[in-house]
C-alpha cells in the first residue's frame, strides 16, 4: 500500500524544499516492496492508464479491465481474490495520495 501512495504522491516543489533548507537531491521518497507483494504491485502499475475519471479527477480503477488483467496473470481461486483485495487497498492509498493537498 505504501508503494501505491508513493507512486502517486505529490512531490514538494523546489521552492518548498528551499524554504526548509533542502535541495531536490536531499529529498527521496521510496517504498520497499516485499517479494510476496511484487506481482500485485506489478499489476497495479500495469493498471496506471485504467483510472476512472470524474469532475474532481481520478475516482477509482476500471474494474472491468482489472478483472481481465487478473485473469491474464492466471490467478485463480483464493489467489485471485487476495490480489483483488490487495489491489483495492493500493487503489485507496493511491487515491488518498492523489487527492492530498499537502
Amino acid at each position: 500500500m505504501e508503494a501505491a501512495g508513493c507512486y502517486y504522491a505529490r512531490l514538494p516543489t523546489e521552492a518548498e524544499l528551499t524554504n526548509l533548507g533542502l535541495t531536490p537531491e536531499d529529498y527521496e521518497e521510496t517504498a520497499e516492496v516485499w517479494p510476496e507483494n511484487w506481482e500485485t504491485s506489478r499489476i497495479f502499475l500495469e493498471m496506471d492508464t485504467q483510472w476512472r475519471i470524474g469532475m474532481n479527477g481520478r475516482t477509482g480503477l476500471d474494474y472491468t479491465v482489472l478483472f481481465s488483467l487478473l485473469d491474464r496473470h492466471e490467478l485463480t481461486g483464493d489467489d485471485w481474490w487476495q490480489a483483488f483485495r490487495d489491489l483495492q487497498a493500493m487503489e485507496s492509498a493511491a487515491l488518498e495520495a492523489m487527492h492530498s493537498k499537502s
